[in-house]
């Protein structure tokens, strides 16, 4: 079971009262240093999201080798080079962390897992996260949506916020 303490950040019932994996030994005054700063407001769908400084406007260039690297596992070489073209000029769009996890049908990492630790440590040192790639899935075919880079920061920023809004590129497979 999942317990939120004072700051909003989850773990589990076993971690309960032991150092952070991340190596803090207690939770700093605000998380991340200087907290969640609103810079603007947008609008999607039906609810307002704030953007905040916990996130890069632009994935970084080493992000889609990471997306081509894997998408090749499951395409031909020359369908995955061209999803990540159409990932490349996909708009940025934000949407809850718990929503991608739902549709990816995939389960929250446990918060000690090495690269989840990794992406906390670089939030708590006030590093900003890359945006994350994703692969539309499809609904009619039973086919969940593939989280092609970033699933590590997905959890990571859900331990900090369980309705975390994460930017993400989005690209349809066909």
């Amino acid at each position: 079971m999942l317990l939120r303490d004072s700051l909003g950040i989850y773990s589990d019932r076993s971690s309960a009262g032991q150092s952070c994996p991340c190596g803090m030994k207690s939770p700093p005054p605000r998380w991340p240093p200087g907290g969640y700063r609103v810079q603007s407001g947008e609008k999607q769908g039906a609810y307002t999201m704030a953007r905040t400084e916990l996130w890069m406007e632009k994935p970084e260039t080493h992000d889609y080798a990471a997306a081509k690297d894997y998408l090749s596992l499951l395409l031909e070489a020359k369908q995955s080079a061209a999803l990540i073209e159409r990932l490349r000029r996909a708009p940025l769009v934000r949407r809850m962390a718990k929503d991608i996890l739902r549709a990816g049908r995939l389960p929250l990492l446990p918060r000690n897992d090495p690269h989840v630790v990794r992406e906390l440590k670089k939030i708590r040192k006030g590093k900003r996260l890359s945006p994350v790639l994703l692969v539309r899935g499809d609904v009619r075919g039973g086919v969940p949506l593939t989280i092609a880079d970033g699933y590590h920061r997905i959890c990571a920023s859900w331990y900090i916020d369980e309705d975390a809004v994460i930017p993400c590129r989005v690209a349809s497979s066909s």
